[in-house]
């Protein structure tokens, strides 16, 4: 790849000069103490992000008011107690010379009073996609507020941060009052947009008499609200021009709100910046610079917004969460090095569903950057790699990191395990991107690479490895059902590897992820599909928002039968009992997708052998990729 150019041009936003135009965006992590203060955990994990050469890190949102957070654990700005541990996180950036801005935040009635500690506020008593109904805002509460978003601003300078930037995005308060959709108001600060601006500009002029006249400050908006009746392009357009007349530097343009939150939050299925053309519009408007953002997630497509002057910096959010040494990669030309995000949502989910820390699929050291720190190790070990899907080949990545000496075999003539059939159903093409990013990592590292190789006890006890790491996965799971073992009866597995073919009818025994993916994929090849589920719901191993999705596009298109039980599978179909009766569903083909059985045969042949054994991934009990990663990169740590 040839290094990028524009990527790594400085910039500068009123008086903050950049050392180039990369912005970590503010993403939550739920990463901060119960009360709000900085953790040693989220310093870490700014740190190491400035580290890997990011030019501005906005960190994420800052609670500004008793009563306006988010998310448990949600860093706050609220009170003077907070600025020194505030500090702590800047100077912790600012040693990697990144510039670093403070988001300030209030979630409205985006969100619950088990969170908030009070019931939610805002412009109007209008229920969001959070069922609890929030309470209509006193112009006294709203003057209160403003005061509070300022006194925020003032925190955050004295903290050391270089920038501010206000939270006018995505549904939370600011937007709440923006938005003709959830502003009903007939006051001064609801009904026409002037009106529906004022709440915002209050905050934007107090912020900029408390800050001065030359502190940078940013704000942060929506774009489009993609809902209707709500905010349109139009009208953001006008707002962006007026923010900039009151004091604003910078306007950092996302999309969407909570009830069209695919829309900030883009999927597997959304194309690679498919809201930059909102920052584009926006900076056509103004005369500041504009961040663009939206799963720009390679050099490449950064470097080509930047180049066709679409927008004046890019944000990049989850890749740096995948691989916080994004930039400085990208700066050395390495992008084939650069751990790419596979837009699985499963960090959304962590945060919003779990309501725990958040967690990345392919990077385990998300969140435990002071605890996995890859040291050389002082005596380098001989390690066999048995297996070359997700586990096995992280754990012969961190180990050969780290100095051990790693042969890896695999008993199929690629890498990547189930991963590969992982990466097979539509908007999982990411995956791919992934394996090979694992290969091309073992191939530097030196791992001697054994494929089409069956490993058995004898071959172990041949070649005497220090430690034998067994990461065997699983197979499919048969079950006992009455005809299972008639023709016409095929694994998942089978199916979405191509190795056998279905007929137009098709009934898929299970309603889990891998079920509901296969029916996604043959329904795409306009085959007739039943899915038939014991449990009440589809899906129930998935992360609440990737479930959504894939939900949303099989209905009306794929009969979904829960608790329903496949009984017998006949010549032609197959027997279900539902709740109070028994029925036939027609079908050519019957796939099961009922879970897997762990491939264990070896590991327990090989206990009392070897003098450390290690058994990670799928045969260890794990099932998804985020496990085997974690087991993966855990026991390449501890070897």
């Amino acid at each position: 790849m040839k290094k990028s150019k524009k990527l790594f041009e400085p910039v500068c936003i009123g008086t903050m000069e950049i050392p180039n135009r990369i912005v970590m965006p503010p993403m939550g992590t739920n990463m901060a103490n119960p009360d709000g203060t900085v953790s040693e955990r989220i310093r870490n994990y700014y740190a190491e992000r400035a580290k890997g050469g990011v030019g501005l890190i906005i960190v994420e949102i800052a609670c500004i008011y008793p009563g306006g957070k988010g998310i448990p654990n949600q860093l706050c700005i609220d009170r003077d107690e907070v600025i020194s541990g505030l500090r702590s996180l800047v100077d912790a950036v600012h040693q990697y010379s990144a510039k670093i801005a403070i988001q300030l935040h209030h979630a409205g009635r985006q969100t619950e009073s088990a969170i908030a500690g009070a019931q939610p506020v805002a412009p109007s008593a209008i229920r969001g996609v959070v069922k609890e109904e929030p309470r209509e805002l006193t112009i006294v509460e709203i003057k209160r507020l403003v005061e509070a978003y300022a006194e925020g601003a003032r925190r955050a300078r004295e903290a050391g941060a270089d920038a501010v930037e206000i939270h006018g995005a995505h549904g939370y308060l600011i937007h709440q009052f923006l938005s003709p959709y959830s502003n009903k108001r007939t006051d001064e600060y609801g009904g026409d947009l002037e009106r529906r601006m004022r709440f915002a500009l209050e905050i934007v002029e107090l912020c900029r008499k408390k800050l001065g006249g030359e502190f940078p400050l940013l704000f942060r908006i929506s774009g489009d609200e993609y809902i209707p009746g709500g905010l349109t392009l139009r009208e953001t357009r006008i707002i962006s021009r007026k923010l900039e007349e009151v004091g604003v530097d910078c306007l950092h343009v996302s999309a969407g709100a909570y009830e069209s939150m695919y829309r900030f939050v883009l999927p597997a299925s959304a194309l690679p910046g498919s809201i930059v053309y909102l920052a584009e519009e926006i900076k056509k408007a103004v005369g500041i610079p504009v961040i663009a953002v939206g799963k720009i997630n390679t050099p490449e497509f950064g470097e080509k917004i930047l180049s066709q002057k679409k927008a004046d910096l890019v944000s990049i959010g989850r890749a740096l969460m995948a691989d916080p040494e994004f930039a400085r990669k990208a700066k050395e030309g390495r992008a084939e090095d650069i751990r790419p995000c596979i837009a699985c949502m499963n960090c959304f989910d962590s945060l919003t569903a779990a309501a725990g820390p958040i967690i990345c699929t392919v990077n385990a050291s998300l969140g435990k950057e002071g605890e996995y720190v890859l040291n050389p190790v002082e005596r380098p070990k001989r390690i066999m790699v048995v297996g070359g899907g997700p586990a096995g080949m992280e754990c012969a990545r961190v180990a050969a990191m780290r100095g051990h000496r790693v042969v890896l075999y695999e008993k199929e003539m690629e890498l990547g395990g189930q991963m590969v059939l992982a990466a097979k159903p539509p908007y999982k093409e990411e995956i791919g991107r992934f394996i090979e990013y694992l290969g091309w990592q073992l191939n530097k590292l030196g791992v001697d690479l054994k494929l089409r190789v069956k490993v058995n006890k004898r071959l172990v006890m041949k070649e005497g490895p220090e430690v034998v790491v067994v990461a065997t996965g699983s197979e499919a799971l048969v079950p006992e059902i009455a005809g299972v073992d008639a023709g016409g009866v095929l694994t998942a597995r089978e199916v979405v590897s191509g190795k056998k073919k279905v007929k137009k009818e098709v009934v898929i025994v299970g309603g889990g992820q891998v079920g509901l993916e296969t029916a996604e994929m043959l329904m795409n090849k306009a085959k007739k599909v039943t899915v038939v589920e014991m449990l009440a719901r589809m899906g129930v191993d998935m992360g609440v928002h990737s479930r959504r999705l894939l939900l949303g596009r099989l209905q009306d298109k794929v009969a979904l039968e829960t608790k329903a039980k496949v009984v017998q599978i006949q010549e032609g179909g197959v027997m279900v009992e539902r709740e109070d009766e028994r029925g036939f569903i027609k079908a050519g083909s019957v796939i099961l997708a009922v879970g897997i059985k762990r491939m264990m045969e070896l590991a327990e042949e090989l206990k009392g052998e070897v003098k450390e054994l290690y058994s990670i991934g799928d045969c260890a009990g794990g099932g998804k990729i985020v496990d085997a990663i974690a087991d993966g990169y855990r026991v390449g740590m501890q070897i």
